[in-house]
């Protein structure tokens, strides 16, 4: 597992960046078992993971699937249409994975940001 990775929800646009082993295990959304069994957790190599629920919290069964960098930039260009509904996502674009977890994070630090100041 090469972190930073997303999980993404089957049937669903919303992208969830993770950033290291401890993000995810100290989630308690993400170590709930609620995943369905086409959730899939996809590192920084383009390797895909599934959810499974443990005695020890939920872990990450690699499966024998790739994501690759075409297949990853159209998640995330539906996932910030769905989040901004920004008409210009399709502009997106990332000469390698690590440039476009780079962006995913910057989203996610964006994203926290405003939370905090809304509280």
């Amino acid at each position: 597992m090469r972190w930073p990775a997303l999980l993404s929800y089957q049937g669903d646009n919303e992208l969830v960046y993770i950033a290291n082993q401890s993000a995810w295990e100290l989630d308690p959304d993400l170590q709930s078992p609620h995943f369905d069994e086409g959730d899939r957790v996809i590192d920084s190599n383009g390797q895909v993971h599934r959810p499974v629920e443990s005695c020890s919290g939920m872990q990450l069964e690699e499966t024998d699937e790739l994501c690759s960098l075409d297949r990853m930039i159209a998640l995330v260009q539906a996932h910030m249409f769905e989040q901004a509904g920004a008409t210009c996502v399709s502009k997106i674009a990332a000469p390698n994975i690590d440039k476009l977890m780079a962006m995913m994070e910057a989203m996610d630090e964006y994203d926290q940001s405003q939370k905090t100041a809304a509280k």
